[in-house]
């Protein structure tokens, strides 16, 4: 991924399309439902199996989680998140940008642009 990539993809706001809990850990737990149709999920709950995947974050994916907001662009949450240890600000960047592709791509979130 190219430094151009990651400043364009900071112009952009992700929206969760996914609800979220508390982990009990201090870590945030994602609920994503198996089945799009609802006449399916509703199937499955009567075959008493689970309707939702539970995908549990890390503490740096939980405080990634906890600044989308649906408002804040990328570039402003990058702000609001701390470096880690030994890490510059190209580093953390670059991070935050392969975990918000990673929330796209498995339909966690969507991203909106920006309004000029």
């Amino acid at each position: 991924m190219t430094k151009k990539n990651a400043e364009n993809l900071l112009n952009y706001i992700p929206v969760p399309v996914v609800a979220s809990k508390d982990g009990g850990d201090g870590n945030i737990v994602l609920l994503k439902p198996r089945f799009k149709p609802l006449w399916l999920r509703r199937l499955v709950v009567r075959l008493k199996q689970p309707d939702t995947l539970k995908i549990h974050l890390d503490q740096q994916g939980s405080q990634v989680w906890r600044l989308v907001d649906g408002h804040s662009t990328l570039g402003a949450i990058a702000l609001k998140l701390p470096n880690e240890a030994g890490e510059n600000n190209e580093g953390k960047l670059m991070r935050l940008v392969y975990f918000v592709r990673l929330l796209k791509e498995n339909r966690l979130i969507k991203l909106d642009k920006f309004p000029s």
